[in-house]
């Protein structure tokens, strides 16, 4: 009986291996321009008021105000190499820049810089690559009143879209530097119970096919004996293998850094309001960035 348990077992652990390592073999490029946030500080003002309210930078007359932030990051397996044409964020019509900014980089040590067209409606953003999960942050002060669905980015690198398509940043994929593993009680208690659970089942089990090896065991009159009951104690088996496992994962994510399932990715920044701020107003971005020409 051992031994045949021993060879169930041992099939479903190799399908299930051979399942994981068979997805961690199909590796894909992404690289993903997340919008953190955006603002028009002067949208909600009212109009009497917006009339005779002047607001200039470097001696011209600011129309609509706009601030976006991006978190530029390789969501893929692979590194983002052999680049034929930088990635390029072409603003929407009707806007001009004012000033960008490279924000922080991860990891540090990578080399991100940025330039833009004398129209100030393109702005290029210069690596020689991006491991997975590096990631760039940037933020734009804009002249203008654009959608946020308007800002198109594009690329030439090897298996990366020409277009890359934006999607909004939520703030669970946001860390800092300074996060620590707390210990989950819950978790903890959730995993055991699901042992306790798995070990429960396989109980039942191996009580209910014990009298199928009483005696001297034939595997040929044992295959063709099998009915719907033995085959209904094997998925049960299979049921109690996965409980048992799921509580081990359980009680070990409990206390370490280790997940299952397995969680988000997630981006860390320093601790620092200009990395985590999701504010509505950019005057402190105006006073304290270096302004371009």
């Amino acid at each position: 009986m051992n031994e045949l348990w021993l060879s169930i077992g041992s099939l479903i652990v190799g399908a299930l291996v051979s399942h994981y390592y068979y997805r961690r073999s199909v590796k894909k490029s992404s690289l993903t321009p997340y919008i953190q946030f955006s603002s028009a500080p002067l949208r909600g003002i009212d109009s009497t008021v917006r009339k005779a309210l002047s607001v200039k930078y470097q001696d011209q007359e600011i129309e609509n105000l706009y601030e976006i932030q991006f978190l530029i990051a390789n969501t893929g397996d692979t590194t983002i190499s052999n680049i034929a044409e930088p990635l390029s964020l072409t603003l929407p019509d009707g806007c001009r820049l004012l000033d960008a900014h490279i924000l922080h980089v991860s990891p540090d040590g990578r080399k991100v810089t940025l330039n833009f067209n004398n129209d100030k409606n393109v702005i290029e953003y210069n690596f020689a690559l991006l491991n997975s999960d590096d990631f760039f942050i940037t933020k734009l002060l804009i002249n203008g009143t654009p959608k946020t669905e308007d800002f198109a980015f594009s690329i030439a690198a090897e298996e990366l879209p020409p277009v890359l398509k934006t999607a909004y940043l939520s703030h669970d994929l946001i860390g800092h530097s300074e996060e620590k593993r707390e210990f989950e009680i819950e978790l903890l208690v959730m995993g055991l119970a699901f042992s306790l659970l798995g070990l429960s089942i396989f109980k039942v089990v191996i009580d209910n096919i014990s009298p199928l090896f009483s005696g001297k065991f034939n595997l040929i009159n044992f295959i063709s004996n099998l009915g719907f009951s033995e085959f209904a104690l094997f998925l049960t088996s299979i049921a109690g293998l996965f409980f048992t496992l799921l509580g081990i994962l359980l009680s070990i994510g409990s206390f370490t850094n280790f997940s299952f399932p397995k969680q988000k990715r997630k981006f860390i920044v320093p601790n620092d309001k200009k990395y985590l701020r999701y504010g509505r107003f950019p005057f402190d971005y105006l006073e304290s960035h270096k302004r371009i020409g």
